[in-house]
């Protein structure tokens, strides 16, 4: 899934082989393909201790309660393309990523929710093509799951979890769900356009697919369509999921996570081949902590805080008491796919091998940042 590490150019049919492979890894962060649609059943029996089926506006989700649940529930929100609620797709990716983290916060007494997104998965009926997709559609989603969670299960101290893409939908969903704070696992820090132009420009890419895929994505960003797409680059660029690379390439994460005020985890890994270290860079520079920092000191945050005029002090304060609850945490070995690539092998290994565990330093970093903010304010509804 991720670009090769050196292009042959002997002949056009390993050119042509060697772009499909960048566009595969592509379509794992922005494909919208819409799979065959599965019958939805019943929302089924809930129990403690146990996974449990459930339907949540038209999404197909996994509710997971702890033998003794705590006060705090999660969101797992996945990544890009046609990845499921528990890290895989059709494509090949085999992860099992997000139920590991799952069953890991479940040992920790969290509550749990993953579910598909709309159009992916056991949620493809929600949608009837990709051509009307929005990532705003997508937030709004995470917003319906975060209301269920506290109607119907009545807990108040919600996360959002996001992977890759993912953590863009809980920043741009955080303002409406007013979650306990978010973690953000290879988030990009930088906007889509700015990624892909990246992709695009490496070494790997033949000359000829590189003019014309930044020469759709400068269109793109003009609010433009491109209607004649090469083959080769339809995986990522094909006109039916244009008007969802629009949407996607408008925010700025690290702009909207500068205007939230809540508690943030942000990790990243060294072997990430799709979000690089200069997005988690940006993503930490938005909230003004130094990398790897865990801080409480209210002091540093307080200049970076626009408070209005008619704030009271009481929510100036838990304002300012949230941003500072910042941790971020860079780990080595980690590739995308959130796995700690085994010495000798290719990353490929950590995309297709489920039974690869999480990086080791992964959960602790999770569970440490819930333990640490369950006492912060809870930020007003």
């Amino acid at each position: 899934m991720d670009m090769p590490s050196q292009f042959n150019r002997l002949t056009r049919a390993n050119q042509i082989n060697r772009l499909t492979r960048v566009s595969a890894a592509l379509r794992y962060w922005l494909g919208c393909a819409v799979v065959a649609a599965l019958a939805l059943s019943g929302s089924g029996t809930v129990w403690a201790g146990a996974e449990s089926e459930v339907q949540i506006e038209g999404l197909s989700a996994t509710l997971l309660l702890p033998t003794v649940p705590g006060k705090s529930a999660a969101i797992l929100i996945s990544g890009s393309g046609p990845t499921d609620r528990d890290g895989n797709n059709p494509y090949g990716l085999r992860t099992d990523a997000y139920k590991l983290i799952a069953q890991a916060l479940d040992a920790a007494g969290v509550v749990t929710v993953r579910y598909d997104k709309r159009g992916i998965a056991r949620s493809a009926a929600v949608v009837k093509g990709e051509e009307g997709l929005s990532v705003e559609q997508f937030a709004d989603d995470v917003v319906s799951v975060a209301t269920w969670l506290r109607e119907t299960h009545k807990f108040s101290d919600i996360y959002l979890i996001g992977h890759s893409e993912g953590g863009l939908l809980a920043l741009l969903a955080a303002e409406r769900v007013k979650p306990k704070g978010i973690v953000l696992l290879t988030t990009p820090g930088r906007p889509m356009a700015e990624l892909l132009r990246e992709q695009f420009s490496a070494p790997v890419v033949p000359e000829a697919f590189k003019t014309q895929a930044l020469t759709i994505i400068a269109a793109l960003e003009k609010g433009e369509s491109i209607s004649d797409v090469s083959p080769e680059l339809q995986g990522v660029f094909r006109p039916s999921v244009q008007g969802f690379l629009r949407t996607l390439m408008k925010p700025d994460p690290a702009q909207v996570l500068a205007k939230l005020t809540l508690p943030v985890l942000i990790v990243g890994g060294s072997k990430d081949a799709q979000v690089v270290r200069a997005d988690f860079d940006a993503l930490v520079a938005a909230r003004g902590k130094p990398a790897n920092a865990v801080t409480g000191n209210s002091s540093t945050a307080s200049t970076a805080i626009a408070i209005t005029a008619t704030a009271n002090a009481a929510t100036a304060n838990a304002a300012i008491a949230n941003k500072s609850l910042t941790s971020s945490q860079w780990l080595e070995g980690m590739t995308h796919a959130l796995k700690t690539l085994p010495a000798g092998a290719l990353q490929q290994r950590t995309y297709t091998d489920p039974n690869l565990a999480l990086a080791a330093a992964l959960m602790p970093a999770i569970t440490e940042f819930l333990t640490k903010t369950s006492a912060s304010p809870q930020p007003a509804r």
